[in-house]
């Protein structure tokens, strides 16, 4: 999965049933926002506000449709997310965060072939090129 896992209120259910489907020695790779991306960044001083990791906060964002429900995004320390994995049975066997893709290196073309692209991602180039957005668990079914 990829970056679904944070709107997740059960998470601990959902990695019970994903253990509960996979064949035996089958692999999840969970994907999702990393936990110090939960937090501000200081435009000016290049740096990450973080002001208490161990509770990261929860995101609510309105909808724009007046009958549906507020986004809400669940962020979840890296133990956190190991502990669910391992916890539901799952052996994990790679922790990943992983640098993004070097964009004052790369031609319009290669920039506009990436999943996230655009004015806003490219405005965070500075923010993920020091402090991770993404987050990549690799676990197996243990057997």
């Amino acid at each position: 999965s990829s970056f679904g896992w944070e709107f997740a209120p059960d998470l601990a259910g959902c990695f019970a049933e994903c253990y509960r489907v996979l064949s035996a020695e089958g692999q999840l790779m969970v994907c999702t926002v990393h936990p110090l991306a939960a937090f501000d960044w200081d435009e000016d001083s290049l740096e990450q506000r973080v002001f208490n990791y161990f509770r990261p906060p929860v995101e609510v964002w309105p909808s724009s449709e007046p009958d549906e429900q507020s986004g809400v995004t669940f962020f979840h320390t890296v133990q956190e997310m190991f502990g669910l994995l391992t916890s539901s049975g799952f052996l994990v066997e790679n922790i990943l965060e992983p640098f993004p893709y070097p964009l004052p290196e790369m031609s319009e073309a290669e920039r506009r072939a990436m999943p996230y692209t655009g004015p806003f991602w490219e405005r965070q180039y500075e923010r993920f090129s020091r402090v991770p957005f993404t987050i990549i668990y690799a676990a197996r079914k243990s057997s």
